[in-house]
């Protein structure tokens, strides 16, 4: 059944990417209702070509912090071609670009279906996609969190390897105060759940 408008969980708002016409819902994003945090969706940083959310929330003393969702597809309307994902990429590092501009403290969360482990060897062959990404996280000062490996193949290849590779991915600016960045023992798919906590009660010390 179609997930837009239909995904609900008592206590909790749901917000939705902005998709196109006959597209999937590939991401959604849960906030907490009656808390002291206010959650906003930032649809000036979306767009219905690349599945992603983006939400403001602004903590205690109006702290404001912008947190994205992502899920990067192996074939982008249709195309898996390299070129094509190279193009989509492209629109995910524009959207990190423009939220670092508008806060020091922004946060990502996503499947971006490039292994970690690999993306810097010169025969992976995702480099180029990689390189996009990569590229745009240093250029805007972001951490990367080192969670190991979090997808593991369900089923073998023809030569019976079971693949594993390190494609769900945590990113982070210096601001943030970054706590228990993990993936989770158990899952019930071939992807192991990730999780990030941040510390919004109070002040890093500045950096002189």
């Amino acid at each position: 059944d179609e997930i837009e408008g239909n995904f609900k969980i008592p206590n909790y708002d749901t917000h939705y990417q902005m998709i196109k016409n006959g597209d999937k819902t590939r991401v959604v994003c849960l906030t907490k209702t009656s808390t002291d945090i206010t959650f906003v969706v930032k649809s000036e940083l979306m767009s219905r070509s690349f599945p992603s959310i983006w939400i403001e929330a602004r903590a205690e003393h109006k702290k404001k912090f912008l947190i994205g969702g992502f899920y990067r597809e192996w074939a982008p309307d249709g195309n898996g071609t390299i070129g094509a994902q190279a193009e989509k990429i492209e629109v995910l590092t524009e959207q990190i670009a423009r939220a670092s501009g508008m806060s020091e403290r922004v946060i990502m969360v996503g499947d971006a279906n490039l292994c970690r482990d690999s993306w810097a060897k010169d025969d992976y062959r995702y480099k180029t996609i990689a390189e996009k990404l990569k590229d745009c996280l240093e250029i805007n000062a972001f951490k990367m969190a080192d969670i190991g490996k979090t997808y593991f193949a369900d089923h073998a290849t023809a030569a019976g390897i079971y693949p594993s590779s390190a494609i769900d991915h945590i990113y982070y600016t210096e601001s943030c105060d970054m706590k228990n960045m993990r993936a989770l023992p158990n899952s019930n798919t071939d992807h192991y759940p990730i999780v990030a906590k941040v510390i919004t009660g109070k002040a890093r010390p500045k950096k002189f």
